[in-house]
């Protein structure tokens, strides 16, 4: 199906009827419409899917199990590292809650959310995005174009492309680690795939490194194309980046293994060629880092309605704060404040290549909201936080739209209210 306005190719975000019922509601998208806010003049057919025009559609959800109402007392908030930096953003409004029981032996699949959005049907070419990002960038740039080959350098990424079936994953959690680690909490990316419904995914994102593996806690920047079956790998440029306990410095290692713990957040599609969000942003003069002012950019269009983006950015020059997480503590940390003298900050040097995604609004799932993680060449990774050198910083993002976000064994309690319980 094309975009009557654009001539552009259309994405579907689709949403399953209810058990017994079957048929699909599916709604249509096209990469400019999105961005500019506006929705696309698409045609209606008739077939075992039913297409509808994506005017002034509301968000659409599906939970899996019987559901029940979210009181104010459950609407979690999301985990932050840093203040300012990554968001605490509560949800504002009522949404169901559900649980699910476990396919198969890996971690229960919780929740479907369809993050879909609307808007009205106008498009222009300076895009919402663009003037979001020029609050906080003296230079920016935000066009669709065909995706590069992401193979190749600077993002040495393991599947060509960010697109077919785009979805994200929100696996675990903080909780899971603070006050202290549930060290039991192992997840695999092949089985994370079929748990979203995508067996043989391209995936990628930040989270926390295998401990069974590496030997020692430590941040996954994760690139790795799974195979259909088993847990083996098909292609994998993982990278974890870890403490050295000697002399407190930073360690950054190659990780051959689909295996990660406790917390992830990760883009899953096909890795196919397609259209993509191009973002080119230099000169800092806002306050807010790159991940925020992006995402903040679609709170402000979208509202409460969730859209969500993953993909990868470049720190192309500059220097960027980053965190590494050392090994897991031995005290309960229950406060923001000793989360952050545990954490070992350092200044790090582009080229970096940050993977991971970010969300627009928490539908009140306990979303991690934006989480970026970063590996390069030099020796040098971790988390991103913000960079230090605004003068000189240029970024190069490429994005895709995810049409749903599965959360995966969401922990019971938030973080939030870890710190209350102090």
């Amino acid at each position: 199906m094309t975009c009557l306005e654009h001539s552009a190719e259309t994405f579907h975000q689709s949403t399953h009827l209810s058990a017994g019922k079957g048929g699909v509601i599916t709604r249509t998208a096209c990469l400019p419409c999105v961005l500019s806010g506006g929705v696309c003049l698409s045609s209606v057919s008739a077939s075992l899917s039913v297409d509808l025009t994506c005017i002034h559609l509301p968000a659409i959800s599906v939970w899996p199990a019987v559901s029940r109402p979210m009181s104010a007392a459950d609407r979690p908030s999301v985990w932050g590292s840093r203040a300012g930096h990554e968001s605490r953003h509560a949800a504002h409004h009522q949404v169901p809650h559900a649980r699910a029981a476990a396919r198969g032996s890996g971690p229960r699949w919780v929740l479907v959310w369809y993050s879909v959005h609307n808007g009205h049907p106008q498009c222009s070419h300076s895009t919402f995005l663009e003037s979001g990002l020029e609050k906080n960038f003296e230079s920016v740039l935000v066009s669709v174009v065909d995706c590069p080959d992401l193979t190749q350098k600077p993002f040495n990424l393991s599947a060509k492309g960010l697109c077919g079936s785009p979805r994200l994953a929100d696996v675990g959690g903080p909780p899971y680690l603070l006050p202290l680690p549930q060290k039991d909490k192992l997840y695999n990316q092949a089985e994370i795939a079929r748990q979203v419904e995508l067996p043989g995914a391209f995936i990628l994102g930040a989270g926390a490194g295998p401990w069974q593996v590496v030997g020692v806690n430590s941040e996954l920047a994760c690139t790795v194309q799974v195979a259909a079956e088993g847990n083996e790998p098909i292609s994998i440029n993982s990278h974890v980046t870890k403490v050295n306990p000697q002399n407190n410095l930073w360690v950054l290692e190659k990780l051959n293994s689909t295996d990660f713990n406790l917390m992830g957040n990760f883009l899953c599609c096909e890795g196919k060629p397609g259209k993509v969000i191009e973002i080119k942003a230099r000169k800092r003069t806002g306050d807010e880092n790159f991940m925020s002012a992006t995402r903040q950019a679609l709170q402000q269009q979208y509202g409460p309605q969730p859209v969500a983006l993953g993909g990868v950015f470049v720190i192309e020059k500059g220097k960027a704060n980053l965190h590494v997480m050392p090994d897991f503590p031995c005290a309960p940390l229950s406060s923001d404040e000793e989360v952050d003298e545990w954490l070992k900050f350092y200044e790090m040097n582009a080229p970096l290549v940050c993977v991971g995604e970010l969300v627009s609004h928490d539908p009140g799932l306990d979303l991690r909201v934006e989480h970026f993680h970063c590996f390069s060449e030099h020796g040098e990774g971790g988390h991103y936080h913000y960079d230090t050198t605004p003068e000189e910083v240029s970024y190069l993002a490429y994005f895709n739209i995810a049409d749903s976000i599965y959360r995966v064994d969401q922990p019971p309690v938030s973080w939030d209210d870890i710190k209350k319980q102090k």
